[in-house]
């Protein structure tokens, strides 16, 4: 079982808390949710796997903050994601 990686972190910083909850997930510009969809497109065009096949491999997010991307992966029916944040 995997420890979730907010269990071991330092407390978050409320003011990125308040600017996350305020934009309603935790992306850094407007028009975060539009980019991850165009780079999955263009993964799915480049990858032989299927859809299916992409939603079951691992994720990994460097850089992940509260874990805005990830979430908006989950949503979207990918599996395996983890995230790793220096905060």
């Amino acid at each position: 079982m995997h420890t979730p990686l907010s269990a071991t972190s330092s407390p978050p910083n409320p003011m990125r808390l308040l600017l996350s909850k305020l934009r309603g997930g935790d992306y850094a510009h407007a028009g975060d949710q539009e980019a991850i969809d165009i780079i999955l497109r263009e993964v799915e065009k480049l990858c032989s796997h299927s859809r299916t096949q992409l939603k079951e491999g691992n994720v990994l997010d460097v850089g992940c903050g509260f874990g805005g991307t990830l979430e908006y992966l989950k949503i979207k029916g990918f599996k395996n994601l983890y995230g790793v944040d220096i905060n």
